[in-house]
């Protein structure tokens, strides 16, 4: 597979996006910042705040102006943040000079704006060297900025603290924002089309047997075999490969994008996706890769039996994707001797108490069976919060099951337990 690059094109109406999305969108987020900030503010998190504001605005404006080059997102991007830290301060300026001028004309009757602005002026001049809003930055800096809970009672950074600390701000929201709009301009666009490719689809997953084999075949454009390796009915489990495809939306003639993503549960036991692989493939790779993917799925009984269509194979992924109490469920059909194996396998395991087995009722392709293996775990006096995902991750890897099968913990979900015993009639396995 070869790399995908951005075209990094990017055309007048694009420049516009940019630019109005910069100014528009950067003065509006510094201003609101500032009128929070007047009741609160939040060192670190606020940065961070604007920046993924200011990373939103700019990833509306280079989608809808379709601007396919990195390095242009990324100088509006920082632009876009010194216009929102910019404002933020230039609000802070506004309101120091209106507080000045109510001051000035209590004391001073008669005094007009224009007077009262060379007052405030004159007395920036006086403390700093510099007028304006500069002469208000450098004031606002000898008063120092206090890190706190109350800002009197906070610990005050002095003078030159205090612009390190600006600068710290201005980096991270900096930072954010180029980070997140270059990574938008490098998406997939489709240049015959004039489309952003659409979302990944789900296409299928690699068993963790064939994981190094299937990525070495991409490595080497042989995607006919490495097709065989995938099985679309697949359900999405730990350890296992998903591969995911994006394809323009309206074009037929574009070349579709291929990603390879390992599965891996996080210490919550939400799965997650990392990627380790991603490539261009020509329409010929991709006609290969699909037909051998397509023959791994069950033909229809009938003599004239055709391959299935890919809205039939979207529909199979989904009804497989989950297991909640509203499924129906069936039992199992396993040997006598792969009972005996897995209820082997399972003995060697003290946290399982007891397990069953199901198969889960299909509409499609019910030739490949799903199943569920529900297990009542025994819970230590004192556990680590991943001592449940992880017990799962090592039955999913370990465990001599059949091909598609889903591992649940049936401790917290009665409902589930009594469906699972009802259906099963019994315990495949009950430790004595």
């Amino acid at each position: 597979m070869k790399p995908y690059g951005p075209s990094n094109k990017v055309t007048s109406t694009g420049l516009k996006w940019l630019l109005l999305s910069s100014v528009i969108g950067g003065l509006a987020i510094g201003g609101l910042t500032h009128l929070i900030s007047l009741l609160v503010y939040l060192i670190v998190l606020f940065p961070l705040g604007m920046g993924f504001a200011g990373g939103t605005v700019m990833v509306a404006a280079i989608r809808q102006g379709k601007v396919r080059n990195p390095a242009i997102a990324t100088l509006f991007g920082i632009l876009t943040g010194l216009l929102i830290y910019g404002s933020l301060h230039g609000a802070g300026y506004w309101q120091f000079k209106q507080s000045a001028s109510e001051q000035i004309t209590k004391e001073l009757e008669g005094v007009s704006d224009n007077q009262s602005n060379n007052i405030i002026d004159t007395f920036l001049q006086e403390k700093t060297g510099s007028k304006s809003f500069l002469g208000y930055l450098k004031y606002k800096a000898q008063q120092g900025v206090s890190i706190g809970r109350l800002e009197s009672t906070g610990t005050n950074l002095g003078e030159t603290g205090t612009w390190i600390y600006w600068l710290i701000e201005l980096a991270i929201i900096d930072i954010t924002i180029a980070a997140i709009a270059c990574s938008t301009a490098k998406n997939p666009f489709c240049e015959n089309g004039d489309q952003w490719y659409k979302h990944p689809e789900h296409i299928g997953i690699v068993n963790l047997q064939c994981s190094e084999n299937f990525l070495n075949l991409l490595q080497n454009d042989r995607f006919g075999e490495a097709g065989k390796l995938l099985d679309p009915l697949q359900v999405i489990h730990p350890a296992n490969l998903e591969v995911c495809l994006e394809r323009c939306p309206c074009c037929k003639f574009s070349d579709p994008i291929l990603t390879v993503s390992s599965i891996y549960k996080d210490r919550k036991g939400n799965l997650k996706l990392k990627q380790v692989a991603q490539g261009v493939l020509s329409l010929s790779q991709y006609n290969k890769f699909h037909e051998a993917v397509t023959q791994n799925l069950p033909l229809s009984g009938e003599p004239n039996a055709v391959p299935t269509d890919d809205e039939e194979i979207t529909l199979a992924q989904q009804e497989r994707f989950s297991i909640s109490t509203g499924d129906r469920f069936e039992s199992h059909d396993l040997s006598a001797s792969a009972q005996a194996k897995l209820v082997e396998q399972l003995s060697h395991y003290p946290q399982v108490k007891e397990a069953y087995l199901v198969r889960k009722t299909l509409q499609y392709f019910p030739e490949k069976p799903l199943y569920v293996l529900g297990i009542i775990r025994r819970r230590g006096f004192i556990e680590l919060e991943e001592a449940e995902p992880k017990l799962l991750k090592k039955l999913m890897i370990e465990l001599g099951l059949p091909n598609q099968t889903w591992v649940i913990c049936l401790n917290k979900d009665r409902a589930m337990t009594k469906i699972l015993q009802q259906t099963a009639g019994q315990a495949i396995y009950r430790k004595k």
